[in-house]
């Protein structure tokens, strides 16, 4: 909810779109697994909501939310689908999901002229 110091809290359905427009992107080719697209999902729900946040409070939130989401409506564990950026045996943390990225880095075809 809006207020004086979150002016910008006003999320829309366009902020949705731009998640699934975000989740559009990837090649069919690249998406070996469900668990995939649900680290994808995760990963545009933070780019185009977990960044406008200010206060860890409202991220710490957000972040459970998420969690909630990929067990309720994916029917994953939210610990193994981002197993991959665990460090030691600890849960995923919101650090762990700072190094949550995709992209085609190795491609060289794709580089710009």
């Amino acid at each position: 909810m809006p207020t004086p110091t979150k002016s910008h809290y006003t999320f829309n359905l366009r902020d949705f779109s731009r998640v699934i427009q975000g989740c559009l992107l990837i090649e069919k080719e690249a998406v070996q697994s469900k668990h995939t697209m649900v680290r994808l999902f995760v990963h545009e729900v933070l780019r185009v909501f977990y960044d406008r946040l200010v206060n860890d409070h409202d991220r710490h939130w957000l972040f459970d939310l998420i969690k909630a989401v990929v067990k309720d409506h994916f029917k994953e564990s939210f610990d193994g689908i981002f197993s991959h950026l665990r460090k030691e045996n600890n849960p995923i943390t919101e650090e762990n999901l700072r190094n949550l990225m995709f992209g085609d880095y190795m491609n060289p075809d794709l580089e710009g002229d």
